[in-house]
């Protein structure tokens, strides 16, 4: 399977935003079955779209990130949800080859409970979307 060139940089410039704060615990999709929170899970969509060119090269992408901060109440999953605020709100990532516009909040939902992984933790979902042109 190839890496995607834009999708997999970009994801990984928006989890080291995130990891630059070292009270936070960040993980590339779902965390172990034994992990506690509080912690971070990071989920990521999106990539290059076929430019109009003759020649079809992508020049733009959309990406967008989807943060569960899971806590042990509803105050410690807004707080978490706040240090993500914190790292990434506006900021403008850098992938080789593109531009990236800011990174902006699209939705963010309130705590709810989350019992799939047999813990309970209450789980802030925030989507963070950001528009990326060729270089």
């Amino acid at each position: 399977m190839a890496i995607d060139p834009v999708a997999e940089p970009a994801a990984a410039a928006f989890l080291a935003l995130l990891r630059a704060n070292p009270n936070l615990t960040v993980f590339d999709g779902p965390a172990p079955l034994d992990q506690r929170p509080p912690y971070l899970v990071v989920y990521f969509a999106g990539g290059p779209r076929l430019g109009d060119g003759l020649r079809r090269q992508p020049d733009k992408a959309t990406m967008r990130a989807y943060v569960h901060a899971a806590g042990e109440t509803t105050a410690a999953a807004r707080i978490l949800g706040g240090h993500v605020d914190a790292a990434v709100l506006g900021e403008r990532l850098t992938v080789p080859g593109w531009d990236c516009g800011p990174v902006d909040c699209e939705l963010a939902n309130p705590p709810v409970p989350d019992k799939s992984t047999g813990v309970l933790v209450m789980d802030a979902v925030s989507t963070w979307v950001w528009w990326m042109t060729a270089a």
